[in-house]
């Protein structure tokens, strides 16, 4: 009897001592975790800063406001608005991590900014970013335009010879369709830039412009 209860007592210890060892191993398609620390994409050297040469710190852009209440009504003045570059700086953004040999799900990405301040908290930024072609991105109005620097000097993309704004005239002037917040593009919206001077005209939904005063 007492070999009998020895035998039971030591086969439930062994079953006992099984399921906690077998709970304690990962299952066989665990992924084992990941101690990378957070890859830092430096901004580059070769990036094609030359976009970002008209925005200028200390600069002040100048903007007529029209609006109109939809499209069959005509455009009216309704203010002027001043913007100043307050600084150009690196900045990093957390993003998704498209580097495989980093297991971290993360990576810190340097952008170089520019901050434009205007009314109230209604600003303009401008970033060129560190991918492998540098794309310029502005943004305004909850809206984002983005170009990339090798279409920027092609002139099959949506490229005016001239815009008059006043009685000036600007030259090569690169159009750009803007993107709404989910990522849509916006038919009637668009900013008008000159390499020389930046942002000259922004349209918004058709319905509100802002266009530069130069002279």
């Amino acid at each position: 009897m007492k070999n009998k209860i020895y035998f039971l007592t030591s086969l439930f210890s062994l079953l006992i001592g099984g399921s906690i060892f077998d709970a304690c191993k990962p299952p066989n398609d665990a992924t084992p975790p990941c101690h990378d620390p957070i890859v830092e994409h430096p901004f580059p050297n070769s990036a094609a800063r030359w976009m970002l040469s008209p925005i200028i710190v200390g600069d002040t852009m100048k903007f007529n406001v029209f609006h109109r209440n939809n499209r069959s009504s005509p455009y009216v003045f309704r203010n002027e608005e001043n913007y100043i570059v307050k600084d150009t700086i690196i900045k990093k953004f957390l993003k998704g991590n498209n580097y495989s040999d980093n297991c971290n799900d993360f990576m810190y990405s340097d952008y170089l900014t520019a901050d434009i301040y205007g009314p109230g908290k209604d600003n303009i930024t401008c970033a060129l970013t560190n991918s492998i072609i540098t794309s310029l991105i502005i943004g305004f109005k909850y809206k984002t335009f983005t170009m990339d620097a090798d279409i920027y000097l092609s002139h099959q993309y949506g490229w005016y010879d001239s815009l008059i704004i006043g009685s000036q005239k600007y030259r090569n002037i690169n159009i750009w369709k803007g993107l709404d917040n989910a990522g849509y593009y916006t038919d009637s919206t668009y900013v008008l830039y000159n390499q020389q001077y930046g942002p000259l005209k922004f349209i918004v939904n058709d319905t509100l412009i802002y266009q530069r005063t130069l002279h």
